[in-house]
């Protein structure tokens, strides 16, 4: 019994479906099947977490082996598909190894792989056991940032701005150990708070100060302690005014700076993203366009005539469907022909037909024009 050609070709089309590279692990099914096993794999881990006791549940050991060897495989598949993809993309295995999310899952399977097979079964390593099955969940969580593109932007705007962040948080440890070495140095020193409960348990040694100071960085518990100093004399009143500069410097200035320097990050993001996904609809649509060439060129000279251009818009029903989906009249063929053929020279290469179908197409970039 013979294939029938045309329907191997329909369900390579469907394999390859996706949203700009031609690949299933890219299309809308394949990110669903990623969420709903993303969500089965940490409600396992969950529930195993909470049944874990110290006694030998051999049922319940066995149970989490087999199932998560299972999503491990399918996670471990889905790594290799990308691999394909980005080896067919030209990216190798360079390209493939410089995306972070690929690393990372790579991380979680090989964790999730220790722990299922080796962890699971030493009953010296359940603290260990048990931490990873806690952490587990967020970690594939964390995965999602791959497909769901606000939790990415997320993520990469914290890393990006982790530079400036740890920067900032340098500076506020400075504040924090200056006025914590004046206050333990000067703010007893034969005063009337040498003596004071409160001056002594706040800021009796640097630790303490340090400490004191950081809550009150973050405006915790702070008016009561002022408001002591306030009614403790002049040199109190002195001390609770030097208290509330420092709160509104660290408070008002470098915290308040921090949270600047990450909105900043993501908002930098944003324009770059919009470009990356101009970008990628682009390419999808000139792959889409390549493709359609393909299907209209008889002879696979790479050269298209009026009669091929003609039988294929004719004859051919996946190539009326192409240009309506590109929203492409084909009333007139000769017409249409003759507008995409720059060289007017009867012929017309894959270049001109692209670059003639994307001037007519009613993409983004025409849509901005």
């Amino acid at each position: 019994m013979q294939k029938d050609p045309e329907k191997h070709w329909k369900l390579l089309d469907w394999v390859q479906n996706s949203d700009y590279r031609g690949y299933w692990i890219d299309s809308g099914q394949a990110k669903a099947l990623f969420y709903l096993t993303v969500f089965l794999n940490v409600a396992l881990l969950v529930s195993v977490a909470a049944f874990l006791d110290e006694g030998q549940n051999v049922s319940l050991r066995w149970l989490y082996f087999v199932l998560e060897l299972c999503f491990l495989a399918v996670f471990a598949v889905e790594l290799l598909l990308r691999l394909h993809a980005a080896h067919e993309d030209e990216d190798g295995l360079d390209g493939f190894m410089r995306m972070g999310w690929n690393r990372f899952d790579a991380a979680l399977i090989m964790i999730g792989f220790l722990d299922a097979v080796i962890l699971n079964f030493v009953a010296r390593a359940l603290p260990l056991h048990r931490m990873i099955l806690l952490l587990m969940p967020a970690g594939q969580l964390l995965r999602l940032g791959r497909v769901v593109e606000e939790l990415r932007m997320i993520i990469m705007g914290i890393v990006s701005a982790m530079r400036a962040v740890l920067w900032s948080m340098l500076l506020l440890f400075l504040v924090i150990y200056f006025f914590a070495v004046l206050s333990v140095t000067y703010m007893g020193l034969g005063t009337a708070l040498e003596d004071d409960d409160v001056r002594i348990s706040y800021f009796g040694s640097m630790a303490d100060a340090m400490f004191t100071l950081f809550t009150f960085a973050t405006l915790e518990d702070y008016t009561s302690t002022v408001r002591h100093f306030l009614h403790s004399g002049a040199w109190g009143a002195f001390v609770s005014v030097c208290l509330l500069a420092f709160i509104l410097f660290a408070n008002l200035a470098l915290l308040n700076l921090v949270t600047a320097v990450m909105v900043d990050s993501i908002i930098d993001i944003l324009p770059k993203k919009r470009t990356e996904k101009l970008v990628q609809e682009q390419a999808a649509l000139v792959k889409s366009m390549e493709a359609l060439f393909t299907k209209i060129d008889e002879d696979g000279n790479r050269i298209l005539s009026l009669e091929e251009f003609r039988r294929g818009v004719h004859h051919n029903e996946e190539v009326r469907a192409e240009l309506s989906r590109l929203e492409i009249a084909t009333l007139d063929v000769k017409e249409l022909f003759t507008l995409i053929d720059f060289n007017d020279n009867g012929v017309v290469s894959v270049d001109e037909f692209i670059e003639g179908l994307l001037r007519m197409t009613p993409g983004p970039a025409s849509k901005k024009e």
